[in-house]
């Protein structure tokens, strides 16, 4: 199936991983795991809290980079410039704009991504890899969220008979940044 997703240059995002179709589908799922959080903070912006919108902003950026939303990317950039220059009406006036397309960028890769789910349902297990939670645990004390992250990826890709909840929490933990919660929930596991 090939992707075809409004908002996305997916000939951009093929080559930026190799042509791996995929690795870029594990970094569309990324992105849509990772979004909610983000849009919370940037639907949050007040004139007294413009800088740490202007670090939010930019983190939308550089994940849109690396899905090759170049439109959402453009505009992210835009908001962070006239936010670092306290440009506050700019901002206010180009953000509910820009939620709403990351939104429904966000919503068009879930669209997607379901039609491949349906085509190529996930590979049942018992339980999630209890190694790789451990894995988690470590990686949460040397707050290491790239770690988590490709782990959590790993273990996204397989649906559970049991269990399968920690998963779902370790990863609304993750985009919370949460490293304690993170860790605290991997201990009373007893793995």
């Amino acid at each position: 199936m090939m992707i075809d997703i409004p908002g996305l240059d997916t000939k951009t995002g093929f080559a930026l991983y190799g042509e791996d179709r995929e690795i870029y589908l594990i970094v569309l799922r990324s992105f849509v795991n990772n979004t909610e959080t983000l849009f919370k903070k940037l639907k949050e912006v007040t004139e007294d809290n413009l800088q740490e919108y202007a670090i939010n902003v930019h983190g939308l950026k550089g994940i849109c980079a690396s899905i090759a939303a170049e439109e959402l990317k453009d505009k992210a950039y835009a908001l962070e410039q006239s936010a670092r220059a306290g440009d506050y009406s700019a901002v206010i006036s180009g953000n509910e704009e820009l939620v709403k397309n990351a939104e429904n960028l966000v919503l068009n890769i879930k669209t997607f991504l379901q039609e491949i789910d349906n085509q190529n349902p996930l590979v049942k297990l018992p339980y999630p890899d209890k190694k790789l939670l451990s894995q988690i645990g470590e990686l949460s004390e040397n707050f290491d969220i790239n770690g988590i992250d490709d782990i959590l990826n790993e273990l996204e890709a397989y649906e559970y008979e049991e269990n399968g909840s920690i998963v779902k929490w370790l990863r609304e933990k993750a985009d919370d940044l949460d490293f304690t919660a993170i860790s605290n929930g991997i201990k009373e596991l007893n793995l």
